[in-house]
């Protein structure tokens, strides 16, 4: 059995996040990114690529991942226009898929994440695809065991 199966297909509630400047300076520093103004505005940063990695998606009742041991496999976001410092965004994820696999050190579980960023309007601003690898140590520890 798949810990988490029911789960599969759920989308998160939308949750708000505001894009600081200083967080975007943050992030651009510990990324090495060079500092962008958005059409030479000084006081309008334009985020690095990644940067919705830092952002809060929400949640889905009975599906929470553990803070610290997972293996990050893929990340990836495509843009329909780009994020601003002052935007505010609203987020939110579905789990797209859980796939259990064999490895060296046990049982391993793929989990595949799809996350959205849309304007106040409605508009979508971004999306991105992450995969997360769970060691089985860890996933059997998260849900309760099987």
């Amino acid at each position: 059995m798949i810990p988490w199966a029911e789960c599969i297909g759920r989308i998160s509630g939308k949750r708000k996040n505001e894009i600081k400047t200083e967080k975007i300076q943050r992030f651009a520093e510990a990324v090495n990114f060079p500092e962008v103004t958005a059409g030479g505005t000084s006081n309008v940063l334009l985020a690095p690529p990644t940067f919705p990695r830092t952002l809060e998606y929400g949640s889905i009742h009975s599906f929470s991942l553990p803070k610290a041991g997972m293996i990050h496999g893929k990340q990836s976001y495509c843009y329909d226009r780009p994020l601003y410092s002052g935007d505010v965004i609203y987020c939110c994820f579905q789990l797209q898929d859980i796939v259990k696999k064999q490895g060296k050190s046990g049982e391993m579980l793929f989990v595949y994440i799809k996350q959205t960023g849309e304007d106040v309007s409605q508009n979508r601003v971004f999306y991105g695809d992450r995969l997360l690898i769970l060691p089985e140590t860890l996933w059997r520890k998260e849900a309760g065991g099987e």
